[in-house]
Parts: structure tokens; C-alpha cells; sequence
């Protein structure tokens, strides 16, 4: 596997690996630590570092919300299927692990249940 890799030099006494989103592996090290030493770093996580990767880019692949009956919603550290009902009051509640909202609502979902979110 190929990783996209950018080395920050700075005033520090260790490396330090980050994965951000975009899969891109962020080494930051000491001014006087050699470039070998940092690659025998990287050799040593190579590991780590491939599991992460594959975590940031299947977080990345997540497919945009449609906001259809029974798509899954996370809400405070649970799952729920949304629900789309007509016989409901007009604000987003959770109901015996469905989030629910009106059929009204229904076209304008993405914009309600963001503000709900929030």
C-alpha cells in the first residue's frame, strides 16, 4: 500500500504519528532525529499505521444520508432507523428505537434533523 506521508519537523523530544481523514500519515519529529531513524520508526508501526488507513478511508466512503424510512441514524451513541410517519407530531423524537418524523417533514428532512442534532 502507498501512503501519502509529510514529515513536520519541530521542538519535540518524540515522533508522533497522525492519520488524518484523507488517509495522508503526518510524522512529526525532532530536529535531531535522522531521516533513517524516522523510516525505522515507520517500519515499526507499518502495521498500526495500515490498520488506521484502512479505518480513515472507510470513514471516508460513507455515503452522503438520503433520509428514507428505515435508513440508520446514530443519536447520542445509539443506532436508530428512521421512520417516516403521518401520524406524528410535527418534531423529530425517538420512539422504541426508531427516530421518527412527520411525512411534512419529510422533504425537508436533512435540514430538521440537523438542527434537531444540534
Amino acid at each position: 500500500m502507498k501512503i501519502q506521508s509529510k514529515i513536520i519537523r519541530s521542538n519535540r523530544r518524540s515522533i508522533a504519528l497522525e492519520i488524518h481523514p484523507n488517509a495522508t500519515l503526518i510524522i512529526r519529529a525532532p530536529w535531531f532525529i535522522t531521516k533513517h531513524a524516522i523510516e525505522n520508526f515507520i517500519q515499526k508501526k507499518h502495521s498500526w499505521i495500515e490498520k488506521k488507513m484502512r479505518i480513515a478511508k472507510a470513514r471516508s466512503q460513507v455515503s452522503p444520508k438520503k433520509f428514507i424510512t428505515n435508513e440508520i441514524f446514530s443519536y447520542l451513541g445509539k443506532s436508530y432507523q428512521l421512520k417516516i410517519d403521518d401520524k406524528i407530531k410535527p418534531t423529530p423524537s425517538v420512539i422504541s428505537d426508531k427516530l421518527v418524523i412527520s411525512t411534512k417533514q419529510s422533504a425537508k428532512a436533512s435540514k430538521i434533523l440537523t438542527s434537531w442534532y444540534k
